[in-house]
């Protein structure tokens, strides 16, 4: 009887266990407090790697501004402790130690001093090494600049026969507009504080350019005639900044296309190239003079302000008369500097149109073999004359002169991509600003022969050229932080 009464407590125990149990599973109260504590874990982790980010970048930020005084400070040319411990000195009490990464960099130059230097801090982490991340790190670098350095410019102008257009909103012509732009550019940079420091050579070009007589007979080009001084330079020369000195050019044809139209290389003295120069007056008076001519041909004044920035034009440019040269800049152009050897000489073509390239023909060599044909069509004789007095109406013989094509429009688009593409190479900065409206004007080609389409590329529908060439020589001349 015992032994039974036993075995039913024992029995009513595990019902009464199993009961629980299965009330205990059945039961969903307090289900969402594993979920709900899941989600406190997880928001205490993502704010804990919040607090380590806004730390890591609060110190990234006050690193780097010590960084950038530091550089500013070791860069001023007033400075008289040796850079590098400027910087050095000035990060360490900054940052309460040293946090540079390497030596700082410094370039000096003449009134000129560059300085960079790079820095890296690690700093330990609190809730992202639950991740495994314990650390993380912050760089930054910054490079100052003070005083110019060699400054080399080609201001490449256009004063083809579109500038005689008007500028609505201004009520003057383009060129007018130019006259001002120019003029103010060459006073922003040949300052007092920048002689002997910069330099500008002046290229006007339409169909052609006149390189002037004495620049001509330098490079020892074949001359034909001595009514005007343009080159034809070979398509396969675009591919290179500089050009060749003997006679392996040839000189332009010398005519009229019809009465009245500009020649069309230009003759006048104010249309010469004027080489290496920082005679504002005379830059000045030529651009103010400058009056519209032929068709346009970027292309070629583009290759000849590459070839007067390019170190060997030295040669030419020693053998040009006294009164053409600055002994100031006996060494110039300068050479090209490299990874290995920068230079603190900065070259820079500025290169403006209202248009873009057209084909630019020339007359038939038969008809200009002989001294007399040379000499007949640089009287003033037309290929329309000829139509007219020889033919008597029979106007396709009118291209039977002057159908040839020295550059077509599609050469001339692929030779300024070449010669743009080159000067881009050998570390030349390109500023392009492109004068006009629609299809007045090839955006893509400017823009693309400019070093960058933001920040050297401008286009403008004329009222804002002044200000954009003034803007142009501040970036040439500015004193800034890089970072």
């Amino acid at each position: 009887m015992m032994k039974k009464m036993g075995e039913g407590s024992m029995n009513d125990h595990i019902q009464k266990a199993a009961k629980f149990c299965r009330r205990f599973r059945e039961d969903e109260s307090g289900s969402m407090t594993f979920f709900i504590m899941f989600i406190i874990v997880l928001t205490l982790i993502v704010a804990g790697m919040a607090v380590d980010f806004m730390k890591f970048e609060s110190r990234r930020t006050i690193m780097q501004g010590a960084v950038d005084r530091a550089v500013l400070a070791a860069a001023d040319l007033d400075q008289v402790r040796d850079p590098a411990e400027v910087v050095r000195d000035y990060v360490a009490k900054s940052q309460g130690g040293n946090c540079l990464s390497a030596d700082p960099q410094i370039i000096p130059g003449a009134n000129f001093r560059s300085v960079t230097a790079n820095c890296e801090l690690t700093m330990a982490t609190y809730f992202l090494r639950i991740l495994g991340m314990e650390t993380l790190t912050a760089a930054a670098s910054a490079t100052a600049v003070e005083g110019v350095g060699n400054v080399e410019v080609s201001l490449v102008l256009d004063i083809s026969g579109s500038m005689s257009e008007s500028v609505p909103s201004l009520g003057m012509s383009k060129m007018d507009v130019l006259h001002d732009a120019g003029t103010a550019f060459v006073d922003a940079l040949l300052q007092e504080e920048y002689e002997d420091r910069i330099s500008v050579s002046l290229i006007p070009y339409t169909a052609h350019v006149n390189a002037g007589a004495e620049l001509f007979d330098a490079y020892g080009i074949d001359r034909r005639h001595y009514f005007s001084n343009c080159v034809v330079v070979p398509t396969a020369d675009f591919g290179s900044t500089s050009m060749n000195v003997g006679p392996s050019y040839s000189q332009a044809k010398h005519f009229q296309r019809y009465t009245g139209a500009s020649y069309t290389c230009p003759v006048e003295d104010f249309e010469e190239i004027i080489p290496i120069s920082q005679n504002a007056d005379a830059l000045k008076a030529a651009i103010n003079q400058f009056e519209p001519r032929s068709t346009t041909s970027i292309f070629l004044g583009l290759k000849w302000g590459a070839a007067l920035l390019d170190p060997s034009f030295q040669s030419v440019y020693s053998n040009l008369p006294s009164s053409m040269r600055d002994s100031a800049f006996s060494g110039r152009p300068e050479n090209f500097g490299d990874n290995d050897n920068p230079s603190d000489t900065k070259k820079y073509i500025v290169v403006m149109t209202d248009g873009k390239n057209v084909g630019t023909r020339t007359l038939y060599d038969n008809f200009y073999q002989t001294p007399s044909m040379v000499a007949h069509w640089g009287a003033g004789k037309t290929p329309y004359d000829m139509y007219v007095e020889e033919f008597n109406g029979s106007a396709n013989r009118y291209w039977d002169y002057y159908g040839q094509y020295e550059y077509t429009t599609n050469q001339g688009n692929t030779l300024m991509a070449n010669i743009c593409g080159a000067a881009k190479e050998a570390g030349i900065i390109i500023f392009a600003v492109a004068m006009g409206e629609g299809n007045d004007i090839d955006s893509t080609a400017m823009s693309n022969c400019a070093s960058s389409p933001s920040g050297h590329y401008f286009e403008t529908s004329g009222d804002e050229l002044v200000a954009i060439f003034e803007a142009i020589a501040d970036q040439i001349t500015d004193l800034r932080l890089t970072l």
